[in-house]
Order: structure tokens, then C-alpha cells, then sequence
């Protein structure tokens, strides 16, 4: 029973504040008056009169929706009884086979051709479940010994739960309409006030601090910011000081999150409140888009999707994210949604609105359970409230980032939910509806899924390694009756999930939890009182590759049984000459599960993170300002607190430290100090640099934060692949091959170019030494030198000849050193060059191309203004653009033809961000075509909107081959380095030596240091003519 709370005796005042809301509401309607706002207007500021005179239809139609009454139940026994004849019909084994093909095809096509009846496939599973149910009851159960009958009946059990959880998963899900945003009074002195909880124990204060600033940054006038602090911690105090926030804080911990909210209530006085975890971060209008359905006084509670902006363990371990929907999608935008039809979508805990009557009314937030959220909103359902499910998201937070920390989410969340089921039955608690009892009995049995996952699991062990019987008669029959129930309630769930939740998935979250919350959910069902609230760890950085042995381990372990069941299988069938189909099923059983087992445990390798903050992809325009005040335009691609990444249609020379201006779309803008830590050109001619900003000041960096959370639509473009059964499961089967695929990150501050020149070292004592350059860059060069040179200082000049005829001569340090088929190559790094002197380099370098600089515009402010909320619908993201045609090469694009190239330079190959890196950015940055036809050193370049393709993106196989180029690839000569400066080389396929100074040595050069065979080097002529080597062009040679 819920305890009485002394909260309750202000119901009257708080029912009174909410009444003038609604009727104040209703008239201002029906006058049409409006407020002026100069600050920020309301999200409805153009809601037309008569608004609210819908809540009585809407609210008839919300009645509506949680009814399942008598028609419904009747409905469902008579097709029950007009299933009962096809359920328990036998039919021969050849009939039985043609009806289970039948079902199937019947089911595919409707799933392809007319997937809107997806109601006709759902009955077909329902059929073909209870068919195959009631088959096995009837024949298959092996009650031969105790052994037997042990595992036989454990199995059946396990099924029955299969599918009563299918079952009431097709009711939840019977309907799911997602819903519109419900208006605002145009008077704003109508609204009602809104506290804002953000619950902390130990976060730390840079997650607190995007948190509070996102919430400060919520577009709503009557609104309170309170940070209530479990931890007590003065970093905590401090933060709510300099962001001016409300700080609560209470002298112990008792109940948890439940007691933190519960000490809160009373310290303050909203008529709502919403609530946020400690990292979730909600976008600007996230109350103007949810408390005009408070404007009905039946609803307590309005829930929101909680939506993660970095990958979960199992995607980012299993390198599938953007092309298997995240584990917590399904819940949030398919099961919730279908628990809204049924008014009883449920208090998540963050996210979300409530009414502080109706929370009041039933004594606080409950504390007998570790699932405080979904305990409370059970009994304000109860209590004759209604609920919203708004399944757009309007906040962010942080996925667990480890698999040991998602494993003891999961053990909390069924611990608390199995502890409801416990202490407050759903299908036995009053002022429940019929459809509210079985949605939250759902949603309460899911968590039991650990000992049906495990008994799965064992089930063909136990006869492949010792010998007993969990099914009698295991042959074709019984795969005749299971295939159409297993493949039909697969492709209906795929109907009812879209790409929220891809097929054979599930099997795997299952699994790699199951072991621990077996054990959890049958302890919380002898004494729910046994177990703690624990706080998901959240943040973190991981600097190798570690394998979570620890929480692994029960997987590893049915992974060690699943082997040797495999081994054993052969001397099964050897000496059970009789039961070689069930020998075979089962060896396929066990086999099926071992690519879920080993998936599952290598979603315990948690890869390296070395970002405190993950990048979030944010298109923004933003201005780099350079040393002279002069500005380059640029727009990012992705940002963190820390840092981000910037694309700039062309290139430019860039100092490595420079100031970078953002804007965003409704005025915020935040100037950021920051260091290049690499840059890079791709093939289309553009500049991509990843940028750290150095310690901002306060203001900035609230600037930035609300760049990258507060914007409305922040979270609605969707990069997730459609469900295709077959490629899902590919994904699973090949887990194991992508273990080695890590991304390979360039640590260069400058592209560097293949481009051979001839050049000067010159060392402190006037010695000068000739070289050829093998590729510049604006901030360094590999220089190949004579081997009389060596060895070098550590500070030297590098001459240079520019674009032209200019000479340019550059202070630079000797960083690497080492020894090539041509001689000995170094490594030099521009130093204390000024501007002008790298802009006429840059210059040199791009060919004469680079980006244009503008000087600063005047500070403008904008003033975007946030509209009413259309219907939310994710948006697929677009596929990048893609070029059919190949581009000729030039001095500013020889580096990148082939982004996912390693330049084999050194010792150590330079390697080149993968295409990937840049999907996003070719899908609105213009392209840069190069026109192969070129006069007097000047490329032509023709700008062209990205083409789109409606396909997935598919990262481009790597080459094989080395870059190489021809002489006619650059864009202007340049002098040939002396003779007897380099050695001689022999081209074995022509049999032409040539010479330092002869046409085409230098491309020679370079394609050997890339690695070209065939080349032979000789330290004279004279070695070459000996040899057989004769002059190009000579008795006959090319």
C-alpha cells in the first residue's frame, strides 16, 4: 500500500492553479488574444482561435484509447474458439509441411508487397504459435525419466513463456500512432510554471554542466532550474552558483533517486515538473512542445524518448552502429508508442513531465522499489490519470559506454520491475484498466527473459553431451511445426518494428545478459526487498582494447559447452545409429546459438575511447579567423566540448593555432580558441581538419554547449539501415572478422603532396647540400638527399622554389630520419614561418587554389524564431554523394585519389582517414570537380551541388595498388635537382637507366619509395651500362 504523504494537503491549492490554466486557457481561446513576447514568443504564437474547444473530443478519444473492454475481449475468444479447430487439427507430415511452406511465403509477400496488413500476419504467427504449442504438448513432452522430464519440461515452459510474451507484445503493440504536439494558450500568462529536477549522485561536473546549461536554455519563461545534488559535493554547489541554478541537497541518501525527488517536493512549488537525469540534455523547445497537453486535467504525466548521442556496448564493440538499430529504440519508439493507445505509457525517469497534484496524490514518488518511475506512474494510473507518449526526442544523454556498466543497468531495471510485480501486482491493482494491467504485466515479465534464454541455450547440450531428451521424437516433424512459428513471429515482429529494432538482435541483448538476470529476477520474486539502487556509471576513457573477462565469463563458459557439444556430435552419431535427425537438429540448434554466444561475448570488448566527450554531428556554418583579422569560411561536421571537426571547400594554410566562430541556427554562437591536431584533403579538393579547443571561458563554452544539444530538431535524422533479416544476421555471423578493423587516424597538421622538386639544405655553417623533395606539405617536406650530406643538424634551412620562379628559403627541423632503395630520406618541419610566407606557400602547394579569405563581418544577432512543432517523422539520412567518373590528378590533388591509401613514405606509412570519415560531409558541402584540361599551371574547377542517390552507403573497398603519377600530373615544372646529387636508377622492364636531371627520374623516384618493383638503383652510369642498362630512347628503348 502507498504510504499517505504530507504533500497531499496542497492538492487543493495546486488543482485550484491548474483549474485557472485550463479554463483561462478555453476563453483565451475563444477571444483569440495574443501576448506579445520580445524575448523569445511562444511555440503557438500563430494557434488559431478555438484550440482547446477540441479537448472534449480529444479527451472522449483518450478514454478511448485505454479501453479494452468487452468488445475486445470478446472479439478475441471468438477467434480463439474459430482457432481452436485449426490449432489442434493434426495433419500428416506431408500436409503439415505444405501448410508451414504456405504460411511462410504467404507471410514473406505480405511483409514485401502489402506490409500495411500486417494485422493478416500477426494472426497467421498467433495460429502457428498455439498450432505448434498445443503439437508439442500433445506429443513431443519426454517423460521417459526424471532426467528427461526435468529438461523436456523446463523447455515447454520456457516456449509457453516465448510465446505469452508474443502474445501480449502483439496487444501492446496493436496500434501505434504517433502523436502531434498539443498548442499552448497564446496568452502566456496563462502558462503554467514548471520546476525542472536534475538529479545527480555522482556525475561528474562536466556532464552536470551541459545538463543545467541545456536546461537554462529551454525556450519557456515560467520555468525554475534545480539541481538536487544526493552527493553533496561542493563542485556541485559551485556549478549551480556560476550557471544560476537552484541547489538541493539533503543530509543522507535514503531511497535512492525516489527519496532525492521526494526532499525536493517540498522546497518547491511548480505546477509541473520535469524531470532529467544527470546527463540527459534537453533541446530548446523540449517544454513548449510538451506542456500544452497539461492543458487536459486528466493527464499526470507526459514521457519522451530518452535518446543516446554515442554508440551503446553492442554497437560500438560490434562496429554495427548506423547499420543495427541501438538496444533501446524498440522500447522507445515502438513499444511505448504502442502503450500510449492503450493510456499507459510509463514514467521513464527522465525526459518527462509530470503534474505535481497528481504526483502528490499518490504520496511522492514510490520508494518501495529500485524502478521508481515505473512504479509511480502505475499508481498514478490508478488514481484515474491519464498519460502521454510524445515519441519525439527532445533530450540526450549518454548510452553506458562499457559492457560491465550496461550489465548492471539491466540488473537494476529487472530487479525493480520484477519487485513491482511483487509488492503491487498490475493485474490485481484497482483503478486499473484491463489494457493497463496487461501492458504493464508485459512490460513487467520481459525481465524474466534470463531463464528462458538459458534454457534455449542448454537445451540441445544437454542431448549432444549427455545424453538426454528435451524433446521426444526430435526429426522433421516437430521442425514442420516449429519453423512457421519461429519465422512468422520473426517477420511480424520485423512489420511491427521497422528499423527500430533489427531481426536476431534481441536473441542477442538476451544473451549476453541472461546469466545475470536470472538469477536477479528470481531472487526479486522470493524478497523483493533484497537488492540497491545503483548509479549507472556514465563517461570515461578506455586507452587499449580490453575484454571484460569478468562479466563475459558466463558466456565464455556456454561458449566452451557449445564447442564441445560440436565435438561430441560426431560420436553421437555414431553410436546412435537411430536418431540421426535429431542428432542433426540439435548440432543446428547448438550451432544457431553459438553465433549468438559469440557475438555476445565480444560485445564485452570494449574498444578504445579516448574522447572525454563523443563528437555529435552538427552542421554549422563557422568562420576561421586568421592571424591577419581576415576570416575563411568553413562549416563543421561534427562537435564535442572539446573539440570538432571543420570542412572547408578548399583549402588553406593555416597556422596551428587559430580562433573559430560558430553560429547556429537560432542565435547562439560561441568563438573558441583551438589547435589543429590534423588535416587532411579529399579527392573532390576539399580541406576536412580536426580542431581541440583549448579551455574556453564560461560563456563560450555555454555557447558551444547549446550549439550541440538545444537545437529542436537535434535528434531526429535517423542513420539506421532498414531491417533486412538475412543482412542482420550477417552482421552477427561476421562479428568475430571486424575485431581487427580499427580506424586508422592521420596525425599530420597539414596534407602533405607527392611532388618532386629540386631543392637546397642549408645547415648553420653555410654548408649546402642538394635534395628532391618527395612530398610537401605547408607545414614540412620529405626530402631524398645525397648520402655525402649525412649526417644532418638538427636545424637547417630548406630552399624552396615556389609557383614560378620564386625561391622562398624556410627555417626548419630535422624530425625524422631513415633510408630508402634511393638513398637516405628526411623529414623536415617548417618552423617560424611567417603568415605571408605560408599563405604564398599554401599557394604554391594547392596549386594556386585555395580558399578565399574575407574580412570579419559585423557581429549580427539572429533571431530565428521557434514555430509550432509540425507532425514529428525521423528523417533518414541522405547517402553521400558518390563519382562515377574518375578525376584527373593535379599538384593540389595527387595526395588524395585514394582516401583510403596508404602512402608508403618512410618507414612508417602514412595513412589517410578512410572515406568514411567524410560520408557526412559530401552530402551539402559543393564538390569540387577538377577539369583535366589545364593551361599554364592554373587547374579550372566547376562547382556542383552534390548528386543524391537513394541508396546505403557502402564504404569503397580499399586498393591494393600505390599511388603513383605521371609528369604531365602537376600543374607547373619545376628544376631537376643536379647530376651525381641522387643515385641512378634501372627500370628492369624497359631496361632504361636514367639519371638525376633526366625526364620522368623523379616520378621514378617516388613510385620507388611507394613501393613500385621492378627498379634497381646504381651509384654511377657506368654500374648501369655494365648491367645491360641502356639511355631511354636509345637502340630501341621507351
Amino acid at each position: 500500500m502507498a504510504t499517505r504523504s504530507p504533500y497531499v494537503r496542497r492538492n487543493t491549492e495546486q488543482n485550484s492553479t491548474i483549474d485557472n490554466f485550463n479554463r483561462g486557457s478555453h476563453s483565451n481561446s475563444r477571444r483569440g488574444h495574443s501576448t506579445k513576447n520580445n524575448s523569445s514568443p511562444p511555440i503557438n504564437s500563430s494557434a488559431s482561435t478555438g484550440t482547446f474547444n477540441q479537448f472534449s473530443a480529444e479527451r472522449s478519444e483518450h478514454s478511448e484509447r485505454g479501453a479494452l473492454g468487452f468488445g475486445h475481449v470478446l472479439l478475441g475468444l471468438i477467434m480463439l474458439a474459430a482457432f481452436y479447430p485449426l490449432i489442434s487439427w493434426p495433419l500428416p507430415l506431408r500436409e503439415q509441411t505444405m501448410l508451414a511452406g504456405g504460411m511462410i511465403l504467404l507471410a514473406a509477400l505480405v511483409s514485401v508487397v502489402v506490409p500495411q496488413m500486417r494485422m493478416l500476419v500477426v494472426v497467421m504467427s498467433l495460429g502457428a504459435s498455439f498450432r505448434y504449442i498445443y503439437w508439442r504438448a500433445q506429443n513431443t513432452l519426454s517423460m521417459g525419466n526424471t532426467a528427461d522430464a526435468a529438461i523436456s519440461i523446463l523447455l515447454f515452459a520456457a516456449e509457453i513463456y516465448g510465446v505469452l510474451v508474443l502474445l501480449l507484445g502483439y496487444i501492446q503493440t496493436f496500434k501505434l500512432q504517433r502523436r502531434k504536439s498539443a498548442p499552448l494558450p497564446a496568452d502566456e500568462s496563462l502558462w503554467p510554471t514548471v520546476d525542472v529536477f536534475i538529479t545527480t549522485y555522482n556525475e561528474s561536473t562536466d556532464i552536470l554542466r551541459r545538463t543545467v546549461v541545456g536546461a537554462l536554455a529551454m525556450d519557456y519563461p515560467k520555468k525554475t532550474v534545480y539541481l538536487l545534488d544526493d552527493g553533496r559535493r561542493q563542485s556541485v554547489r559551485a556549478l549551480a552558483e556560476e550557471l544560476g541554478c537552484e541547489y538541493i541537497t539533503r543530509p543522507d541518501n535514503r531511497h535512492a533517486k525516489a527519496g532525492n525527488i521526494n526532499n525536493a517536493l517540498p522546497q518547491t512549488s511548480g505546477e509541473l515538473i520535469a524531470f532529467f537525469d544527470a546527463d540527459h540534455v534537453p533541446v530548446k523547445s523540449f517544454l513548449k512542445e510538451t506542456v500544452g497537453f497539461f492543458t487536459n486535467p486528466k493527464i499526470a504525466l507526459v514521457q519522451t524518448p530518452h535518446h543516446f548521442y554515442n554508440a551503446d556496448p553492442f554497437e560500438r564493440n560490434l562496429k554495427v552502429e548506423g547499420k543495427v538499430a541501438p538496444e533501446g529504440d524498440f522500447f522507445y519508439q515502438v513499444a511505448q508508442v504502442g502503450n500510449d493507445h492503450w493510456n499507459s505509457a510509463y514514467f521513464c525517469g527522465s525526459c518527462a513531465v509530470l503534474r505535481r497534484s497528481a504526483l502528490l496524490q499518490v504520496g511522492g514518488m514510490a520508494t518501495e522499489t529500485v524502478t521508481e518511475d515505473a512504479h509511480t506512474s502505475m499508481r498514478i494510473h490508478a488514481a484515474g490519470y491519464d498519460s502521454v507518449y510524445y515519441p519525439k526526442p527532445l533530450a540526450a544523454g549518454l548510452a553506458a559506454e562499457k559492457f560491465s556498466y550496461y550489465v548492471a543497468q539491466r540488473m537494476r531495471w529487472a530487479r525493480g520491475m520484477v519487485q513491482i510485480l511483487r509488492v503491487q501486482n498490475p493485474l490485481l491493482t484497482r483503478g486499473l484498466k484491463l489494457a493497463q494491467r496487461l501492458t504493464y504485466f508485459t512490460s513487467m515479465i520481459h525481465f524474466f527473459y534470463g531463464i528462458p534464454r538459458l534454457v534455449f541455450i542448454l537445451a540441445p547440450l544437454t542431448y549432444l553431451l549427455f545424453g538426454l531428451h528435451p524433446v521426444k521424437g526430435l526429426g522433421i516433424e516437430v521442425l514442420m511445426y516449429a519453423l512457421p512459428h519461429i519465422v512468422l513471429a520473426t517477420i511480424a515482429m520485423a512489420m511491427i518494428s521497422g528499423n527500430f529494432r533489427h531481426s536476431f538482435w534481441a536473441e542477442i541483448f538476451e544473451t549476453a545478459t541472461a546469466a545475470y538476470l536470472a538469477p536477479v529476477t528470481l531472487l526479486a520474486m522470493i524478497s523483493p526487498r533484497l537488492g540497491r539502487f545503483n548509479v549507472t556509471a556514465k563517461g570515461g576513457l578506455v586507452d587499449q582494447p580490453q575484454f571484460d573477462f569478468k562479466h563475459a565469463s558466463p558466456v565464455i563458459l556456454l561458449i566452451i559447452l557449445s564447442v564441445a557439444s560440436l565435438v561430441a556430435l560426431p560420436l553421437r552419431w555414431i553410436t546412435l545409429p537411430g536418431e540421426h535427425s535429431s542428432i542433426v537438429i540439435n548440432g543446428v540448434w547448438a550451432l544457431y546459438n553459438l553465433g549468438f554466444l559469440v557475438a555476445a561475448a565480444l560485445a564485452a570488448r570494449n574498444r578504445p575511447q579516448q574522447r572525454y566527450a563523443p563528437r555529435v554531428g552538427r552542421r554549422y556554418p563557422c568562420m576561421i579567423i586568421l592571424p591577419n583579422g581576415n576570416g575563411v569560411s568553413a562549416t563543421t561536421i561534427d562537435l564535442s566540448d572539446t573539440g570538432a571537426r571543420l570542412v572547408m571547400p578548399r583549402p588553406y594554410p593555416l597556422t596551428e593555432t587559430f580562433s573559430v566562430k560558430i553560429d547556429g541556427k537560432y542565435g547562439d554562437s560561441a568563438t573558441l580558441q583551438g589547435n589543429i591536431i590534423w588535416r587532411e584533403c579529399d579527392h573532390f579538393g576539399r580541406m576536412t581538419l580536426g580542431v581541440a579547443f583549448d579551455q574556453q571561458d564560461s560563456e563560450a563554452h555555454q555557447g558551444l554547449i547549446r550549439l550541440i544539444f538545444s537545437d529542436p530538431d537535434s535528434w531526429i535524422e535517423r542513420k539506421i539501415l532498414p531491417d533486412r533479416p538475412f543482412r542482420s544476421y550477417w552482421y552477427i555471423l561476421t562479428s568475430i572478422f571486424r575485431l581487427g578493423d580499427e580506424r586508422r587516424i592521420s596525425t599530420r597538421i597539414a596534407p602533405r603532396f607527392n611532388l618532386a622538386t629540386g631543392c637546397h639544405i642549408i645547415t648553420e655553417s653555410g654548408r649546402s647540400f642538394a635534395g628532391t623533395t618527395v612530398n610537401v606539405s605547408d607545414s614540412g617536406a620529405g626530402i631524398c638527399i645525397d648520402s655525402s650530406a649525412w649526417p644532418l643538424p638538427n636545424r637547417v634551412s630548406v630552399q624552396l622554389q615556389l609557383r614560378g620562379s620564386e625561391y622562398a628559403q624556410f627555417p626548419a627541423r630535422v624530425v625524422r630520419s631513415g633510408m630508402s632503395r634511393g638513398g637516405p630520406i628526411i623529414g623536415v618541419a617548417f618552423e617560424d614561418i611567417s603568415f605571408e610566407e605560408l599563405v604564398k606557400l599554401g599557394r604554391s602547394i594547392y596549386g594556386g587554389k585555395i580558399a578565399d579569405a574575407h574580412p570579419l563581418a559585423p557581429e549580427q544577432k539572429q533571431t530565428t524564431r521557434l514555430e509550432q512543432a509540425a507532425v514529428f517523422e525521423y528523417r533518414q539520412a541522405e547517402a553521400p554523394c558518390q563519382q562515377s567518373q574518375s578525376i584527373a590528378l593535379n599538384a593540389c590533388s595527387n595526395a588524395y585519389a585514394q582516401p583510403t591509401a596508404s602512402l608508403r613514405f618512410f618507414h612508417n606509412p602514412l595513412t589517410v582517414r578512410s572515406q568514411a570519415e567524410y560520408r557526412e560531409a559530401e552530402q551539402s558541402v559543393p564538390v569540387i570537380c577538377v577539369n583535366p584540361q589545364y593551361e599554364s599551371g592554373e587547374s579550372h574547377y566547376r562547382y556542383e551541388e552534390p548528386a543524391r542517390q537513394n541508396q546505403s552507403y557502402e564504404e569503397p573497398a580499399q586498393r591494393a595498388e600505390t599511388i603513383t603519377e605521371s609528369a604531365q600530373s602537376y600543374c607547373f615544372s619545376l628544376p631537376m635537382p643536379p647530376a651525381g646529387a641522387l643515385r641512378t636508377i634501372g627500370n628492369s622492364q624497359t631496361g632504361a637507366y636514367y639519371s638525376p636531371g633526366d625526364p620522368g627520374y623523379n616520378q621514378l623516384l617516388i613510385s620507388s619509395l611507394n613501393g613500385r618493383k621492378g627498379l634497381v638503383f646504381f651509384n654511377s652510369d657506368q654500374e648501369a651500362i655494365a648491367a645491360g642498362y641502356r639511355r631511354p630512347g636509345n637502340d630501341g628503348f621507351h
